[in-house]
């Protein structure tokens, strides 16, 4: 008799695979954050994909309702108090769920290379943005008293918005977004943390906005930083 062939293994749903992976990198960090790539492709060609693309799941323009299931929904509500660290870059994403906000303990987001036309709301805990080469032409005042970092780089922004809120800014990139004007509550005073302000390619910035950002160069040095642009 011949033998039977053997049957191949089911094959298993990619978002439990993702949830598995969640769960497993948060007890490797014994309590720290986890970190959720989801992007689109690897960085380089050599970098690993990200988890979405690795397991096969397209985007197509904005995020599944599976993949936030796994990260805010139950049976696996857990996972919206660790994850801590969110990549989507590379998507074509034209805009982002409410539920975003359903990640409690999210402190970094990339949003990068997409298409967004708006920044991402109720992210109250927020620590770092990325959303360099997107479609934002207006960014709005911002009240995040932990934020650290902003990349709005490679957007058509004509105006920098009141930031004063933030008093914990070190790194604000906004190259190549066409600037013309900044907020006038841009100043030392409400940013004395600031490290790193790169605005290089923005040849339409008035003559008060220059001087605004030109009173920074001695802040950025004390931090240890630079101007650039």
């Amino acid at each position: 008799m011949g033998c039977a062939a053997s049957k191949a293994p089911p094959k298993r749903d990619p978002v439990e695979e993702l949830i598995e992976e969640v769960h497993a990198q948060q007890g490797r960090e014994s309590g720290g954050g986890v970190t959720l790539d989801l992007s689109a492709a690897p960085a380089s060609a050599d970098a690993p994909a990200g988890k979405l693309a690795e397991l096969g799941l397209s985007l197509k323009g904005k995020v599944p309702d599976a993949a936030w299931a796994c990260v805010g929904v139950l049976p696996c509500v857990e996972i919206n108090q660790c994850v801590t660290t969110l990549s989507l870059k590379g998507n074509h994403l034209g805009s982002l769920s409410p539920k975003l906000a359903q990640l409690s303990a999210l402190r970094v987001l990339d949003v990068s290379e997409n298409g967004l036309t708006a920044l991402p709301e109720g992210v109250a805990a927020l620590e770092a943005l990325e959303v360099l080469d997107n479609r934002i032409e207006v960014l709005p005042a911002l009240d995040l008293p932990e934020f650290t970092t902003l990349n709005a780089g490679g957007n058509p922004i004509k105006a920098l918005p009141d930031l004063s809120r933030c008093p914990k800014l070190r790194v604000l990139i906004v190259d190549d977004c066409g600037l013309v004007s900044v907020h006038r509550s841009f100043t030392p005073a409400n940013h004395p943390k600031l490290e790193r302000l790169v605005v290089s390619g923005n040849p339409g910035l008035d003559a008060k906005a220059r001087a605004k950002i030109d009173v920074f160069a001695a802040t950025t040095t004390a931090n240890g930083g630079w101007v650039r642009g």
